[in-house]
């Protein structure tokens, strides 16, 4: 998929047509989160609470670090969060952010942005003339940090534009808010 894109975004160069995405991240998202706000969210989304209440048991339980021929630490009790790298972490964390990541999705697919998300590292991809593509980042871009913001979550400042063309990318970096 990635050669893809850069095959493309190579092609449009071409014909004079620009391409860019910008790149977030969501800061210390797994440490971020409110247990009470994920469990609610996840209710009125229709995750089965049986279920839901299993996987939580995993994340709400002591845990300890164990390396082979090393003794163990001692037990750390979470305060929030949910497991990142486990199968069902990353299902809640999904279902977590479904709702904001829809509403950036509907207002601003329809102009020509797409969001792609890998958890909590989101792409919006955007083609075509140079004013286009700098204002619809823009904006989707600011939508984004709001929807997020409103889960109690914010934006890194690590957050990155790459662009077929390095002076939009210039352009779109210089009036990023997020």
């Amino acid at each position: 998929a990635a050669a893809r894109r850069a095959f493309a975004d190579e092609g449009a160069a071409i014909i004079g047509v620009g391409t860019a995405s910008s790149l977030y991240d969501i800061e210390g998202f797994y440490d971020s989160l409110s247990l009470t706000r994920v469990v609610q969210t996840c209710l009125d989304q229709g995750y089965p609470p049986v279920i839901l209440l299993l996987e939580l048991v995993t994340f709400v339980s002591a845990r300890v670090l164990q390396w082979l021929g090393a003794p163990s630490s001692d037990a750390v009790q979470p305060l929030s969060s949910i497991v990142g790298g486990s199968k069902s972490g990353v299902f809640i964390a999904r279902n977590f952010l479904y709702r904001a990541l829809s509403a950036v999705h509907a207002k601003w697919m329809p102009r020509g942005i797409a969001s792609l998300s890998w958890i909590d590292d989101i792409n919006q991809r955007a083609e075509g003339l140079r004013s286009r593509v700098v204002a619809g980042l823009l904006g989707a871009g600011h939508h984004f940090a709001q929807e997020v913001a409103s889960l109690g979550l914010r934006l890194s400042q690590k957050s990155v534009v790459v662009a077929n063309d390095p002076s939009l990318a210039r352009d779109i970096a210089a009036v990023r808010v997020c």
